[in-house]
């Protein structure tokens, strides 16, 4: 049961700070993704993970660093859309995963080619 509600807290957190992030934070030259979203489970907690895309990694540390600056204006947005005894306390993650992925995805496309020229030389 109380996995349940923890499952659902955290959607509703996913939900509501990727509605406030583009309010806070107009910048949409760039794509700032709530990825997840991990409460405790006393809920006083809760660890926002974002994915950021940009043209290289020095500007996505940027924005992840900018976005971090507003974590305040955030938690406020939170409290005011929030019917909770205490809003928890959110923190934000820099998810990579999305990159890992397409390094995944290259890394393995790089094989099936080396395959084939392998089977070509057969």
């Amino acid at each position: 049961m109380a996995v349940d509600r923890i499952r659902r807290v955290n959607e509703l957190l996913q939900r509501l700070v990727s509605q406030v992030l583009p309010l806070v934070y107009p910048n949409t030259a760039h794509l700032v993704t709530v990825a997840g979203v991990c409460t405790s489970r006393d809920l006083r907690n809760a660890t926002i993970h974002l994915s950021v895309l940009a043209e290289n990694p020095e500007e996505e540390q940027a924005i992840f660093r900018e976005v971090c600056e507003l974590r305040g204006i955030v938690q406020q947005e939170l409290a005011a859309k929030l019917t909770f005894k205490s809003t928890p306390m959110i923190r934000f993650h820099h998810d990579t995963s999305a990159e890992r992925g397409v390094e995944l995805v290259n890394l393995l496309d790089s094989l099936r080619m080396d395959d084939e020229q392998l089977d070509s030389l057969k």
